[in-house]
């Protein structure tokens, strides 16, 4: 963990709500330049290295300046000739793969990023966009923690470059795979230290060991041996939840003495049922099921351990982790077929419109992602120019777990020049409400 700590705490800086340091990333996805124009492509498609991103706007003087300490800083440091058979990798041999990423994707910058990216070190460059220049910035919202609706990028603010990476080392034996290992929007000299340390930590996959005779799965999901984690969601207190785990025998021989136990701190929140079967011949199948009983509230977690009397046979073990808590409401705001909004980090543009004139309107769905009712839901408005933003919101509403429900709202300008507000869901959700989205429009005479 102090290697983690110690990296981030000189991101102090960064977006409170972006992604942290060892938290894992999704599949993203970003269009890289090729011979034939742009390909979609995802981080899975840099497996077996780590990846340095770069976003950028190239038109902005700070970007540049950003973007040219990674290249100095980072990425020359490791590409260094004085690095021998370390070339290109980090102290530990694993691969290092750089792309910069342009924040603009008109075709009429491409120049512009495709030079910049030679000249400073970066393997490959591409747009935060799709292939065909659509729905830009994905890729940066995400890291910065919330989505900017305008296509002016000066209303992203200082935040519109980011240096991302990950380890995509499936296997590593330091890091998971796509865990963040650095996630800041500012980069200089001061930095390189640290950031080359956190590169250098990454080690590479653990060396081969032969096939396990034991073949687990929990339902139709194969675990691997010391890698896998089995989740039993969350379950209230004074409830339980039971899976039921197989094992199969992969050996030529019977498989004898099979036994699964628990160990770890919580392992008394787990109860493992004995197999149905102790001795199964070859590709024959056992079964037996572990009960997940919280014993307090929050995350609980214990290890699996599967083992045989047979000689030769190595254990096979698994995480396990559930969660205990009363039922609650989690509110979750979409812009209708766009994006997921972050509280107090949206901000969404309608564009213009005449004075006095209705102008454009947004679609919202409202979905509630937990376990217990979502109710109270109101909207209310603040700022000095909130009556400019119309709201249709449906009346008494109520929504059971997994149900959801849409507003809109609409713009309509009572003076001319930029037009604010903040609207405001409340709800009985625990932590988010007020649900605060920032609007704006700008007035035409």
């Amino acid at each position: 963990m102090l290697r983690l700590l110690s990296f981030a705490m000189l991101c102090s800086f960064a977006n409170a709500a972006a992604p942290a340091v060892g938290s894992i990333s999704p599949n993203q996805q970003f269009a890289r330049k090729s011979s034939n124009g742009f390909d979609l492509v995802s981080l899975d498609d840099y497996e077996g290295k780590i990846l340095v991103i770069m976003m950028m706007t190239p038109w902005c003087p700070i970007c540049q300046t950003n973007s040219q300490a990674v290249g100095n800083g980072l990425l020359d440091h490791f590409d260094s000739p004085s690095r021998g058979n370390l070339r290109g990798k980090n102290d530990n041999g694993v691969p290092i793969q750089s792309v910069l990423l342009s924040t603009e994707q008109a075709a009429s910058w491409d120049e512009t990023n495709q030079s910049f990216s030679a000249a400073n070190g970066f393997n490959q460059w591409g747009l935060d966009a799709n292939a065909q220049r659509q729905n830009p910035r994905q890729l940066l919202a995400y890291f910065r923690g919330g989505f900017i609706n305008s296509n002016n990028l000066s209303e992203w603010g200082n935040d519109r470059r980011r240096i991302v990476v990950l380890n995509l080392v499936n296997g590593s034996t330091s890091h998971s795979f796509r865990e963040i290992i650095i996630n800041q929007n500012f980069y200089t000299s001061s930095n390189n230290v640290a950031a080359r340390a956190a590169v250098n930590a990454i080690l590479p996959q653990a060396a081969a060991t032969p096939p396990s005779s034991i073949e687990l799965n929990q339902g139709e999901t194969g675990l691997r041996s010391g890698l896998s984690t089995v989740s039993f969601g969350k379950v209230t207190p004074g409830n339980s939840a039971t899976l039921t785990f197989t094992i199969r025998n992969n050996s030529t021989s019977d498989l004898a003495g099979i036994a699964a136990s628990l160990s770890g701190e919580q392992a008394a929140d787990f109860q493992v049922s004995s197999p149905i079967n102790t001795t199964i011949a070859p590709n024959q199948t056992t079964s037996f099921t572990i009960t997940f009983t919280p014993l307090a509230i929050g995350t609980q977690k214990a290890i699996l351990n599967v083992t045989t009397t047979t000689a030769g046979t190595s254990p096979f073990t698994v995480n396990l982790s559930g969660t205990s808590g009363q039922p609650s409401p989690e509110i979750e705001i979409q812009q209708q077929n766009r994006f997921t909004l972050v509280d107090g980090k949206t901000k969404l543009s309608f564009g213009s419109a005449k004075v006095r004139s209705r102008g454009k309107s947004l679609n919202f769905i409202i979905t509630n992602t937990g376990d217990a009712m979502l109710t109270d839901l109101a909207l209310t408005k603040s700022g000095n120019h909130r009556k400019d933003f119309i709201v249709s919101f449906p009346a008494d509403i109520q929504l059971a777990p997994g149900a959801s429900a849409s507003f809109k709202v609409s713009f309509m300008p009572r003076g001319a020049g930029s037009r604010k507000a903040t609207l405001k869901l409340i709800s009985n959700d625990a932590d988010e409400s007020p649900f605060d989205i920032s609007v704006t429009g700008v007035g035409a005479r």
